[in-house]
């Protein structure tokens, strides 16, 4: 998973420590996110996204999506425009 955590952080001046001291956890946890060698738990990954005031899914991309591509997507209920299509069996 990637991430932008670093490069918000960054943006709003604060060191790993100062971000880390605002959220409550260790420096390491930070310094360790931004680096991708540790996936946040929902409820940090929520704390971050708050902290920014963005969406997680903004701040968090899963393998395989492009850093930059919007997390903006059509509208089209919550199983899509496909309902009904899977197989009966």
């Amino acid at each position: 998973m990637q991430n932008k955590l670093r490069d918000l952080r960054i943006a709003t001046g604060m060191s790993q420590g100062e971000f880390a001291a605002a959220l409550e956890v260790s420096r390491q946890t930070i310094q360790n996110i931004e680096v991708g060698r540790y996936l946040p738990s929902l409820p940090l990954a929520i704390a971050i996204a708050r902290y920014f005031r963005r969406p997680v899914e903004e701040i968090f991309i899963p393998c395989g999506v492009p850093a930059d591509a919007s997390p903006a997507r059509k509208e089209t209920g919550r199983f899509g425009s496909q309902a009904g299509s899977g197989s009966a069996g």
